[in-house]
């Protein structure tokens, strides 16, 4: 039996990350997500601005192979920062960046760290604009030509026929998850 090639779900916050990591359990798939000792590294740092350059490949790279080793897919952080190395560490692994309009993106994140004292004086309606346009923009860029790179848009109708077609196996015939959905009719943007 061919050994299935490891999935990761690169894309930034609030782009549908959790609707991803439901269909691939709803697929039977393993899914490994956000890993406690990465978050603790990362609250005195600023995401919004770095491109994951503070994430010291050598020092979590053994954690990761041994969690990669025990599940099918990684999604969220560290995974949407460390995606080269991914690449060169898990050779022919699927990557899927999860892509939503700007301006959802950032409704979504205001809402979310609305509550939380410590981001609200770091994030910024411009900084997560430009967080996730340059991270866009830095992925596409790198699998330029790949056919490891998959881009999905829920909010255009991406669902599990173009998930699974990228797999290569069948579409389920349930509808595809929408975890945390919000409200970003024209009315309530």
């Amino acid at each position: 039996m061919p050994e299935i090639p490891k999935i990761f779900v690169i894309g930034m916050f609030k782009t549908g990350l959790a609707s991803t990591e439901l269909a691939f359990y709803k697929l039977g798939y393993r899914v490994f997500r956000n890993n406690p000792f990465f978050l603790l590294k990362w609250f005195d740092k600023d995401i919004m601005v770095s491109n994951g350059e503070y994430l010291d490949e050598t020092q979590y790279n053994s954690d990761i192979i041994e969690a990669m080793n025990r599940f099918d897919v990684g999604s969220h952080h560290p995974f949407m920062f460390i995606y080269p190395w991914l690449d060169t560490t898990f050779p022919n692994s699927k990557f899927i960046l999860t892509q939503r309009d700007v301006g959802h993106v950032i409704k979504s994140t205001m809402n979310q760290i609305k509550y939380v004292k410590d981001f609200r004086s770091i994030y910024s309606e411009d900084k997560i604009a430009s967080r996730y346009l340059s991270h866009q923009s830095s992925v596409i860029d790198y699998f330029k030509g790949s056919k490891n790179l998959l881009t999905m848009n829920y909010e255009q109708g991406d669902g599990w026929g173009k998930l699974c077609e990228f797999l290569n196996i069948p579409a389920p015939k349930t509808d595809f998850p929408h975890d945390h959905k919000g409200d970003y009719t024209p009315e309530n943007s």
